[in-house]
Parts: structure tokens; C-alpha cells; sequence
């Protein structure tokens, strides 16, 4: 079996803003956003504590359907910004749903 290694067409931060203090959130895109034919996949890792690294099988449909494939690392965790001294009240679903949006 040949396992073949996709590579992001791009990568790196957004600034996301919340509550007044503004974080970032990493993300790698595999396809192309700019001219593809079909919706774009945006996948959530879930959590806490994983990253996009244990969905990124999901990359490979940006080559099997050419659907671009859109993954991040919410804030909190793998290359997004670390919050550790943040209570337990911060991590809503709100919060988690207006990265989403940020991001989209």
C-alpha cells in the first residue's frame, strides 16, 4: 500500500476576537477555496484536547472528490492560541461556535 502525503495549498493564523481580547486560530487548507466546483468541508476536531492532525484523513477528498478541505486547531489547542489560565466558564459552545464563524 502507497500512503500518499497531501500538503496544505495554504496555512496559517486568523485573529479572532472574543469578549475583547482578541486570539488566533491555525488552520490548513488542502484544495482550492478560490476556484473549486464543490462546497468546502470545514471540519471540527472536537475535544478538548485534540488537534487537526488526528482529522486530517479528511484531507484526502480536496484529491479523491476535489472538495476543498478547510482544518483547524481550536483555541486551546495545537497551533492556535493557549489559554491555560482561563475558568472552566470560558469554554462555552458559544465560544466555539464564533471561532467557527470567524473562521467561515
Amino acid at each position: 500500500m502507497v500512503e500518499t502525503v497531501l500538503k496544505a495549498t495554504t496555512s496559517g493564523t486568523v485573529p479572532f476576537t472574543y469578549e475583547g481580547e482578541t486570539y488566533h486560530t491555525y488552520y490548513k487548507v488542502f484544495g482550492d477555496l478560490a476556484n473549486h466546483t464543490k462546497t468546502p468541508l470545514v471540519a471540527l476536531h472536537g475535544g478538548p484536547g485534540l488537534v487537526l492532525e488526528a482529522i486530517s484523513p479528511l484531507a484526502d477528498l480536496s484529491v479523491d472528490a476535489s472538495i476543498p478541505v478547510v482544518l483547524y486547531d481550536q483555541i486551546g489547542n495545537g497551533r492556535s492560541t493557549h489559554l491555560k489560565d482561563k475558568p472552566s466558564s470560558f469554554w462555552t459552545i458559544d465560544l466555539f461556535v464564533a471561532e467557527l464563524d470567524n473562521l467561515i
